[in-house]
């Protein structure tokens, strides 16, 4: 998968020699995506690289874009490729565009203890920035969208844990956020989709003056990794200073 929260995106080559020389004008030939928000690992711009049966990788050359840093200033694209899989290793080379510089790396993703093994292209190594799965529930953070219409955005919310969360929004706004029981979730329909919570809790206002809302009306249902369910609903976007991007939100055992 790729890194959503630095707007990364991907495109094929196809089966083209790994030492083929791109230039930064051929890039506009390629049609880029990113991955589904949903976190559905079957809608991926990578997706099913390999041949289960030898091991081996298809050979598709892939296109990345590395998106942008903190800093919003855009880290560049480079070159990427699969080549094996096999006891519980996943081996890939990757270089920059004009094949100057190529690395090639093995990486062991037998640990069950995270969601993921998180390589860095910029270190070139395996890096830590996750927690155990069993040790969390959501996450904020950038992630890249697709609109129903196709657009495609870069905005900010709530991610679920994947591993064993499931999150629904209550549709029926009669309902009372205080009143909500256990009994009231099993008309709640749960989802594995990542980005059930994610960002439409608030919405931006071109004013004036302009700002975000939140609906504080707009409730939600977690149920953790342990079966427990909580319900929960965002407050403010603001932090006392009114600088945005500081979520406050109230949740509650059900």
């Amino acid at each position: 998968m790729l890194n959503g929260a630095n707007y990364m995106e991907a495109a094929n080559a196809g089966l083209v020699a790994f030492g083929t020389v791109f230039t930064q004008e051929d890039m506009g030939s390629y049609s880029f995506d990113f991955d589904a928000s949903t976190g559905n690992l079957d809608s991926t711009v990578i997706g099913e690289w390999l041949d289960r049966e030898t091991g081996l990788s298809h050979g598709d050359v892939f296109l990345i874009n590395r998106g942008f840093d903190g800093s919003l200033q855009e880290r560049g694209y480079i070159k990427f490729q699969l080549l094996w899989a096999r006891n519980d290793t996943v081996a890939f080379q990757y270089g920059d565009l004009e094949n100057q510089v190529t690395h090639t790396a093995e990486v062991y993703v037998g640990d069950q203890t995270t969601n993921f093994v998180y390589f860095s292209f910029e270190t070139n190594e395996t890096v830590q920035v996750a927690p155990p799965k069993t040790d969390w529930d959501l996450c904020f953070s950038y992630y890249s969208y697709r609109y129903p219409d196709g657009i495609p955005y870069w905005l900010t919310g709530a991610l679920g844990n994947r591993y064993q969360v499931r999150t629904a929004e209550v549709k029926d706004s009669a309902m009372v956020f205080e009143n909500i029981t256990l009994a009231d979730t099993a008309q709640f329909a749960m989802t594995k989709a990542i980005d059930e919570i994610g960002f439409d809790w608030k919405e931006y206002l071109f004013g004036p003056p302009a700002r975000y809302v939140v609906y504080s009306d707009r409730i939600f249902i977690l149920q953790d990794n342990r079966g427990i369910y909580y319900k929960l609903r965002f407050l403010d976007f603001y932090n006392e200073k009114g600088q945005r991007g500081f979520p406050t939100f109230e949740y509650a055992e059900i």
